[in-house]
């Protein structure tokens, strides 16, 4: 969904602005932080029947000359620079100029607004902060209102408090309008803060009571359906978008395709809707063409979008759990963690729904990185944060959990906990989260290649394709394939499953009676596992753990592993006997077993391991 709901109680103040733009040409809109200033500005100028020209004033642009429009201008300017940038930007006819926070403009951007605004050479349109002025600005005071500090709160997440603010705005509401807008603003705290389904949906019902225009209903029912997209089964969701209709509902539609599993189409739906100017609301599932083309496989693309998000309140935490997402992926397990931990929330604080995202993607990034316990604590959280009425989040947690438990070397735990999450996740049409559970179980041991395969089907795109080639591989005991899958995930970006493809089928040439490939094969596994930083799965500690071993160790191992006898290994390898078995002792306490069962069991071989004896039978 977007970020963009209703303005809440402004309706006044937003006729102030317009009115002072027409009249004077030049508007300052002042007031204190958290206010809603760039808010008010962004929904005056989708009304201005003139292009927009932005820029942004920051602390970091605020010495250099020029540094907050800089991008609006050509390299070279003539003398005098000042007139010749005002010139410059109020080129092309009726333009307004919007500038955010001028009260960082460094001096160079100060002096070319008031040129601008001295001879009116275009209109403009300023937020800062409360004290800050320039000659001939319009000033229009932006205050607190009740439903904007409902907002703030919210973002603070105090929402038992805005509950309060929020339920006494909606009751002093004077018009129809204001009504609708402060109780969709109520319902969108409640059932995204507090967890209330039933309070948020009897808000609704009572603004819904009221005589509403067209558009009135439309606006409810679109926020309404924020909350069918977190609670009710995803077909139901994109029956409502259906009828929503609009660029609305393409955006609902966009959200469930997503949901769905269908990127390609999520991402097309989400272009056609257009992006919207960021508002004061964190939507839960606002980033949907970055998270599908995370999901699709386009990791440096969906990077690049989540990016600049990570700075905006409303979207900042989403980001973040995406970005980690892609670390984890890449397998930077240290990277993952830190992006999240920096905004994870104190351990006294209700959780809101993006919370409980956030320590669901936390966990799974410390499990990654080796700390257990650590991931252990976030899951609990997460998993006692949640809501009924958040669905499609618990099944970002059961995700979390198969991470968690493979990370403790609980692997059996892990694949069934995934094949359990994959079942609800079905269940509720939420194939997005099924497939990701299924290819995780896959990797922990199950055989879910069939269920993969038929919904890649139907689905195209490069990483679903290469989980369900990476299950069959697995299930197959194909080294070749799993060469090929490990090539298909390393163009994805995604070289943590690279690695385990890649180590599988060293384990699996090894077994096969094919040193050399075996050999090439573990080289390529253990480069991209060195450069994770400390990354470990279930696929990958028998890569890390024989790198402790001396090549010939790792020799006299392997050949053991496969059904060879000492006296075999003395004679393929033209030592004594009494040099094999001391090799092998050393091995057992290098990597921490004690015989050959122990070998077996660690490099996965098993009930298999009688492949490479002569007659299939096993050697002692």
């Amino acid at each position: 969904m977007s970020d963009q709901l209703p303005l809440v109680g402004r309706q006044e103040e937003l006729r102030a602005v317009l009115r002072a733009l027409a009249v004077h040409g030049a508007v300052l809109l002042s007031g204190p932080p958290g206010v809603g200033k760039t808010r008010l500005a962004n929904e005056a100028l989708t009304s201005v029947p003139h292009p927009v020209v932005r820029c942004h004033a920051t602390d970091a642009a605020s010495s250099i000359p020029l540094g907050a429009i800089a991008s609006l201008l050509p390299a070279t300017l003539p003398s005098p620079f000042v007139r010749a940038a005002a010139e410059h930007l109020s080129r092309g006819g009726r333009r307004v100029l919007s500038v955010d926070d001028a009260h960082l403009l460094d001096d160079a951007s100060l002096s070319v607004l008031q040129h601008l605004v001295r001879h009116r050479l275009m209109r403009v349109l300023c937020t800062a902060r409360s004290g800050w002025g320039l000659e001939g600005l319009a000033v229009v005071e932006v205050g607190t209102a009740g439903p904007v500090m409902g907002l703030v709160l919210m973002h603070q997440r105090q929402c038992a408090r805005a509950e309060d603010v929020l339920a006494e705005s909606m009751a002093a509401a004077g018009d129809t309008e204001t009504l609708v807008q402060v109780g969709c603003a109520r319902a969108y705290n409640l059932f995204f803060g507090l967890g209330d389904e039933d309070a948020a949906v009897a808000v609704l019902d009572s603004v819904s009571a009221q005589r509403l225009s067209a558009e009135l209903e439309h606006a409810v029912m679109s926020c309404a359906l924020t909350f069918a997209l977190e609670a009710a089964p995803v077909g139901v969701a994109r029956l409502g978008g259906v009828l929503l209709g609009g660029r609305a509902g393409q955006r609902v539609l966009a959200v469930a395709d997503q949901f769905a599993g269908r990127y390609s189409d999520a991402i097309a739906r989400s272009e056609d809707a257009g992006e919207t100017v960021p508002g004061p609301f964190p939507s839960v599932r606002s980033g949907v063409r970055a998270e599908s083309m995370l999901r699709s496989g386009d990791l440096t693309g969906a990077e690049r979008r989540a990016v600049p998000e990570v700075h905006r309140p409303a979207s900042q935490v989403l980001s973040r759990v995406l970005l980690s997402q892609c670390a984890r992926l890449r397998g930077k397990a240290a990277s993952a963690v830190r992006i999240t931990a920096e905004v994870v929330p104190e351990p006294d604080v209700r959780l809101m729904l993006w919370d409980v995202l956030l320590l669901a993607e936390f966990a799974a990034g410390a499990a990654l990185q080796g700390q257990p316990d650590r991931a252990s604590r976030a899951l609990a959280r997460a998993e006692a944060g949640l809501r009924p009425a958040w669905r499609m989040a618990r099944f970002a947690v059961g995700a979390a959990r198969s991470w968690v438990l493979a990370g403790a070397g609980r692997a059996d735990e892990a694949m069934r906990a995934a094949l359990d999450n994959a079942d609800l996740a079905r269940e509720h049409g939420a194939h997005s989260e099924e497939i990701v559970s299924l290819h995780d179980a896959a990797r922990f041991g199950a055989d879910t290649s069939p269920r993969l395969l038929a919904l890649a089907k139907s689905r195209k795109d490069p990483l679903m394709t290469a989980y369900a080639a990476h299950a069959q591989a697995r299930a197959l005991r194909d080294p070749a394939g799993l060469e090929e899958v490990a090539a298909a995930f390393t163009a994805c970006g995604a070289a943590l499953y690279a690695a385990e493809a890649l180590a599988e089928a060293g384990r699996l040439a090894r077994l096969h009676d094919r040193p050399r490939d075996a050999d090439r094969l573990d080289r390529q596994a253990s480069a991209l596992a060195e450069s994770f930083g400390g990354a470990s799965t279930p696929g990958l500690v028998v890569t890390s753990t024989l790198a402790a071993l001396t090549p010939r160790q790792s020799e006299i191992a392997r050949l053991a592993v496969v059904g060879l006898s000492t006296a075999e290994i003395a004679e393929r390898l033209t030592i004594a006997k009494r040099t094999v078995d001391n090799h092998l002792h050393t091995a057992y306490a290098a990597v921490g077993v004690t015989g050959r069962d122990g070998l077996r069991a660690l490099l996965g071989h098993g009930a298999h391991a009688t492949a490479g004896a002569p007659n299939g039978k096993r050697r002692p």
